[in-house]
């Protein structure tokens, strides 16, 4: 748009010099040949005073949209600092700008780092069916390359109707945007350090003269985009320190009283395992601490294969609580049993107490009291004479 502006300029410029310079050439005339009657002059500076005109009109122009320029940024620094959270902020600022330029869609993708890119976020228009979910993991190499190589050699990518691409592209992009009925797109790049971590853009603008506008503002806003994105993995980042168990892996007391309060209704039908790690002391004590602490990640890993990462905790020292909510108790035991095999395979040992809670029916306090007392019975019985251990003490 820059570009395009300049020439114009330069050929208003030129026009303004050559009427100045035919009304100088019309007066040095008039002198010289009376008869002219002075018409040359008076066509100059008809000529002169439609340009200045003209030249006014085009400032006047300008500054209106320096004006409505200034107005469309301050709307959308309001989107990105209207609220604490990124994902919300980006959302706003989609919708504003599909708004704000006809778009039937506007979209993050962002890199996976494994050779794909996935569509992240998205606005769509009125009566427009969603797209995200298709453009999940779309690889770069065949279909998103075009994009991304013009985003790097240029700093935008603007593709109107898929057969008017340019031989170069390949077939399998120009099938995507047809599959899809994507008229065009325009698309602007999200930098972090130097390096593109995805893209910002806009697909089917109704609008074709504002091709130039859409991509100049997606150039300046791709960081807004990028400094929200960073913020969010940086908050996801510290959520991930502030619920998870550091050692293990699993979820740490502070996220299992969140599951609690979120996902576990008291009238649905749950499991409540408790589970106590067997010889953590004698291990510590003979072999140190960083046995103990292998042995702890390797009951860890054991309950979050069987019962998936999400649904274990990490209670404190070697205490850990599983919930199970997918099936009925004898599908609870068969698991627990997968347990009990995978701590054997691994020289390890874990007392395991549950209670199985039919459609919530017992009060949640009275479902962890007594899954409690059943782990510390089968504790005694491991630390009791008849394994031939030294009962433990607690």
């Amino acid at each position: 748009m820059n570009k395009i502006r300049t020439k114009r300029d330069l050929l208003n410029n030129i026009s303004l010099l050559i009427t100045v310079a035919f009304l100088v050439f019309a007066i040095f005339s008039s002198e010289r040949f009376p008869g002219a009657d002075g018409v040359a002059v008076r066509l100059g500076l008809c000529l002169l005073a439609i340009l200045v005109v003209f030249q006014y009109r085009r400032w006047w122009v300008r500054d209106r949209e320096r004006h409505n320029h200034t107005e469309l940024l301050d709307r959308i620094i309001e989107c990105a600092t209207s609220s604490n959270d990124p994902d919300e902020n980006i959302n706003r600022i989609l919708g504003f700008l599909g708004e704000e330029f006809r778009a039937e869609r506007t979209f993050v993708f962002e890199d996976q780092h494994d050779g794909t890119y996935s569509n992240t976020y998205e606005w769509c228009a009125k009566g427009i069916e969603p797209k995200a979910s298709d453009f999940t993991n779309v690889p770069y190499k065949g279909q998103l390359d075009a994009i991304v190589d013009d985003l790097k050699k240029k700093g935008r990518a603007i593709m109107s109707r898929p057969a008017r691409l340019d031989k170069n592209t390949r077939q399998e992009l120009k099938d995507l945007l047809t599959r899809y009925s994507i008229r065009n797109t325009i698309a602007a790049p999200m930098e972090i350090n130097g390096k593109i971590m995805g893209f910002c853009g806009f697909d089917n603008v109704e609008d074709s003269a504002r091709f130039e506008d859409a991509s100049d503002t997606l150039v300046l806003l791709a960081y807004f985009f990028s400094q929200l994105v960073l913020q969010r993995d940086n908050n996801r980042r510290l959520q991930r320190y502030g619920y998870n168990d550091l050692m293990t892996g699993v979820g740490n007391r502070r996220a299992f009283e969140k599951y609690k309060k979120e996902k576990i209704d008291t009238g649905i039908t749950y499991g409540y395992v408790m589970c106590d790690i067997n010889g953590l002391k004698m291990v510590n004590d003979m072999q140190g601490h960083e046995a103990g602490d292998e042995m702890i990640k390797d009951v860890a890993s054991c309950l979050s294969y069987i019962f998936g990462n999400e649904k274990v905790f990490r209670m404190g020292g070697d205490e850990f609580v599983t919930i199970y909510t997918e099936g009925d108790e004898a599908a609870l035991r068969k698991k627990l049993d997968g347990v009990r095999v995978m701590l054997r395979h691994k020289e390890r040992s874990a007392s395991m107490g549950y209670v199985f809670n039919q459609d919530g029916s017992i009060p949640f306090e009275e479902v962890k009291i007594k899954a409690d007392k059943l782990m510390y019975m089968e504790k005694e019985e491991y630390y009791s004479g008849k394994n031939d251990r030294r009962r433990r003490k607690r």
